[in-house]
Order: C-alpha cells, then structure tokens, then sequence
C-alpha cells in the first residue's frame, strides 16, 4: 500500500499544480463587462461609471470641472463631481449631467449664454439648468438639448442660425425651443443638425463650406430638410457625419485636414458616401472616426498629437485602423478617448492639461490604458 501511495503521490502533486495553474491564468477568465460613458471638451475628459457618479480630468480655466472655483490648474487624474447621474456630455469648455430625475445640470463656459441661465457669466459649479432633459449636446458658443416630449430647445450664439430660431440676435440666453418631435441631435461649432423621430435630417446654420450637406452652400436660420433614413448623426467644427439605416456613413463640409477619409483635401458640399459596414462614429473638430460592424475602429483626419491613437503624428485622409473590440470612444479637438467595456479606458493625444487622465502630462501617440476601478 506504502508503494503505490508513493507511486500516486507526484502524479496527484502534478495534477494539483497544473489546476492551480489554469486558476490563476488571466486568459480563461475573460474580464468582467464594465460599462461606461465618456465625453471629451477641449481640454477636459468625463467619465460616467455604472453607479452614478462621475469623474472629471483636465482642465478648469472655465470651471467646466465644477470644482466651484476658476484654477488654472490641472487634473491629471479623475477626480469625483458629481453621483446620481444617467447621461453624460460635454461642450467646448462645458460639463452636462442628467441626473435620475431626468434634471439637466452643467458649469463652466456661459459667456455666450451656452448654459440657459439668463445671464453671461461663468458658471464654476454644477448648476441645475433644466427639468424633463434626455439628452444634451454642446459647441463652443451653442447647446441644445432634447426634453421628454422630444422637443428640441438651444441656447448661446445664434448670429449663424444653428438654433434654427429664425431669430438673428447676438445670443439666447434662455434655452429657447426649436422644434418638435426630434430623436437626436448635433452641435457643429457654427450649425445645427437635427434628427426627426421620422429618421429625416434636418440642418440649421452657418454652411459656407457644405456642412449642411444641402448642396447649396447658403446659411439657413430654420431647420432645412436635407435627407431621410438616418440613424445618427454627428458634428464637427465645419463638418457633418450621417449614417444611415443601411449602414453605409455619409459625410459633408470641410476636408481641409483629410477628415472625411476619401483621399484628399477637397470639401463636400452635398452629402456623399465616404463609408459602408458602419455601427457608429464620432466627429472630432477635425478628424473623424467609425466603428464598423466587427467592433473594429478606423480614423482620419488631423494627427498632430496623435489623437488618432495610430503610433504616429501623420495626418491621414483615408482611414486607417487603430483598434479593435471597441464599445464607445469619445473626442474634441486633440486628445481621444476609448472603452473597450473594461474597467480600463485606453487614451491618446494630446495631455499637457492632463485630459487623458493617466497621471501624466504627457502627449501619447498610441491609445494608453488607464484604470477606471476606483
């Protein structure tokens, strides 16, 4: 009996050691989903995590961190503003959180009016803005936000049009309403694109390089009509994106730095197609970028940084692969933000106000995980 113990032994200890093994192995446990949302400004980054709360890294020159104080400091990594929230965005220099009561609140950059209160001045902590919102979006002197009843209301400069008001004053002060029955919405830094609960487009605003999309290189002060069967849109500094309910991505407007991926520099006037086999995409003030269909992400558009995450500074005008297995991104002017659904997010550009959140204040050429369970 003492003998075949002692035969048994090292193959039980050999078994034993091979199941510690595969325990430990991080591969044959595939890492838990971690859904987020993120959105980028200028020079700040917003994070919304599953319980609520939200986090901020950046800048705060004009109290978009919503600290309560101006600071020409900077956050280089997240810190907590504000919990209870179910949407997150961000304009230029602006912060927007829908909390749970479907209340509308935000800080930083009013000087325009771009935050609804009735007064230009800067508004340096969380403030409540409105009632009944489901969705909000801002520019650099314009937002507008999209309520329950699915009416469309806008606020900030309106010289251009983009609050489709018809009203040509300086500014709006006070969220003035736009239109009804709307689903989605987009802010370009001079024009308005609006999606109807009817899957039709309509644009509003400054167009002298084609980002309406309309052909016609003329501003409009009302919502026009421009095309139908659309899903999602998004907007640019002079640029639009469209896609469609076939998937395939229409584009407009400027192309000066490759944005619109189709080889050259020459804008758009009219929408054409630049894309099939697209899920999502994500304008940047002049880069653009797509999710197609195998959760893969592409990218053009202006590079200087590195904001397209490709390992370079190389502007590119024809899309370029950077990721795969991509869930969101997020992007402004220099810096890109992406989830994969983990609790990492993976980060590039530019960070010498420390957006990218990594502890740094260094630029990154390639997309750099950060660790978000905190």
């Amino acid at each position: 009996m003492k003998l075949r113990l002692s035969l048994l032994l090292p193959i039980i200890a050999a078994l034993l050691i091979t199941s510690c093994k595969k325990s430990s192995n991080p591969e044959s446990k595939p890492e838990q989903e971690y859904p987020v949302q993120i959105a980028a400004g200028y020079e700040h980054t917003l994070l919304l995590r599953s319980d609520g709360k939200v986090w901020a890294s950046g800048f705060n020159s004009y109290g978009q961190i919503g600290s309560g104080a101006l600071s020409s400091t900077t956050n280089s990594k997240f810190v907590n503003i504000a919990s209870d929230a179910v949407k997150i965005s961000a304009g230029t220099h602006t912060t927007f959180i829908i909390k749970s009561d479907k209340t509308l609140w935000g800080c930083g950059n009013n000087i325009q009016g771009q935050l609804g209160l009735g007064a230009a001045r800067e508004v340096l902590a969380l403030t409540k803005l409105a009632d009944n919102v489901k969705d909000a979006t801002g520019n650099y002197e314009h937002t507008l936000i999209l309520k329950t009843d699915n009416t469309l209301w806008g606020s900030g400069t309106s010289t251009k049009g983009m609050l489709g008001d018809a009203v040509i004053l300086p500014t709006q002060r006070a969220f003035v309403k736009i239109t009804d029955n709307v689903m989605a919405m987009a802010c370009g830094s001079f024009h308005s694109l609006i999606l109807k609960t009817d899957n039709t487009l309509w644009a509003c605003g400054l167009n002298g390089g084609g980002q309406l999309g309309d052909g016609t290189g003329t501003d409009q002060f009302v919502p026009k009509k421009v095309t139908d069967n659309v899903i999602a849109v998004s907007a640019a500094h002079n640029n639009s994106l469209v896609l469609k309910k076939d998937n395939t991505l229409w584009a407009s407007g400027s192309n000066s730095w490759g944005q619109l991926g189709t080889g050259n520099d020459v804008r758009m006037m009219s929408l054409g197609k630049i894309a099939d086999g697209v899920k999502a995409m994500w304008a940047g003030a002049t880069c653009t970028f797509i999710l197609k269909n195998d959760d893969s992400l592409w990218a053009a558009g202006q590079n200087d940084y590195g904001q397209l995450g490709d390992g370079s500074t190389i502007t590119r005008n024809t899309f370029v692969k950077v990721a795969d297995n991509v869930k969101t991104l997020a992007t402004s002017f220099e810096h890109t933000v992406i989830s994969k659904g983990t609790k990492h997010l993976f980060v590039t550009g530019k960070n010498d106000k420390g957006q990218l959140a990594d502890g740094s204040m260094q630029n990154k050429q390639v997309f750099t995980s950060v660790a978000i369970d905190f």
